[in-house]
């Protein structure tokens, strides 16, 4: 293998093969999906670069190149490179960045893909939706990948390269969590913890209005708590008062006002569609963690999961 580094540009070669490794953080504080992401693009300098490095390995057997953010979810800012390197031959551009992997699939005969973490921080998820440290294999012949396998560290079990859909779906469903840190506002009041915002001390209860279905498929929510503290939970539903201990379902869109790669939110604050009883007898506790586990079936189940501590102040 013989490898080059020139600036923040590097670039290998393996048995005919050509690799470019693109520098993603010209523009700092950026990110393809949120941020100030018309500026999340590879700078003129780096694409003069690229464009002699494509021209002087034209007849390699082949060229990946790799980059850190996968560029291309904004397309106004990575057109003009898709362009230049649909002019060679380029079998693949990979990506990291997002700790989960998803098959972006094949543009102008071009693989996109995002690969999923081997060290850093992943999602609370099933293995198949990034829930896990991952590698992979890529077996090249001619101009065409063989293979593209997908493997568990730990276990080194084959994994699924899921689908950009099935992963914007999780995205959008961790955006959602996201947003019940603002639901529970813990206080004492006359000697007893009550949520700030959902009645008196003889009636203290902790409500959850964030829960929504923001993706395009039903899901499934159900929550664990802690049964010292909390108790008596119910789901308020638009025509009926269920059980809080079982889980409930949630067709698609339900409670949402919008959804995107980066924000999930609602047009107005609905009711709670969840809510349980603080126990009036235990003074003593500071904090409460709720545990929210949200699945649904595409290509196969999935889930994500979320805990949310609320401390009282």
């Amino acid at each position: 293998m013989r490898h080059r580094l020139v600036k923040n540009h590097i670039t290998a070669d393996v048995k005919g093969y050509h690799f470019i490794s693109l520098y993603s953080l010209e523009n700092l504080h950026t990110d393809p999906r949120w941020g100030s992401i018309f500026l999340n693009k590879i700078n003129a300098d780096q694409l003069s670069w690229l464009r002699d490095d494509l021209e002087t390995n034209r007849r390699s057997k082949g060229i990946i190149v790799l980059v850190h953010h996968p560029h291309w979810y904004v397309w106004s800012n990575w057109m003009e490179i898709h362009e230049l390197l649909r002019n060679y031959p380029v079998i693949a551009v990979i990506a990291g960045h997002y700790h989960y992997d998803q098959d972006d699939g094949i543009i102008d005969g071009i693989r996109y893909v995002v690969m999923g973490s081997s060290g850093g921080v992943v999602k609370d998820t099933d293995a198949h939706s990034g829930g896990v440290q991952e590698y992979a294999v890529l077996n090249l012949k001619g101009r065409k990948i063989k293979a593209l396998s997908l493997f568990e560290v730990e276990s080194d079990s084959v994994l699924e390269l899921t689908l950009r859909l099935s992963m914007d779906r999780i995205q959008a469903l961790s955006c959602m969590l996201d947003n019940l840190w603002q639901d529970v506002r813990l206080v004492r009041k006359e000697g007893k913890i009550v949520d700030q915002d959902s009645g008196s001390p003889d009636d203290g209860h902790i409500e959850l209005a964030s829960l929504t279905n923001p993706i395009d498929i039903p899901i499934e929510i159900e929550i664990e708590f802690p049964d010292t503290i909390l108790t008596s939970p119910v789901w308020n539903t638009a025509d009926s008062i269920l059980s809080g201990y079982d889980p409930i379902k949630l067709k698609p869109g339900e409670r949402i006002g919008w959804a995107n790669y980066s924000n999930v939110g609602q047009w107005y604050r609905p009711s709670a569609l969840w809510q349980a009883k603080i126990i009036s007898g235990d003074k003593n506790f500071n904090q409460i963690t709720l545990t929210v586990l949200v699945k649904f079936c595409d290509t196969r189940q999935r889930f994500i999961r979320r805990s949310i501590t609320y401390t009282v102040s």
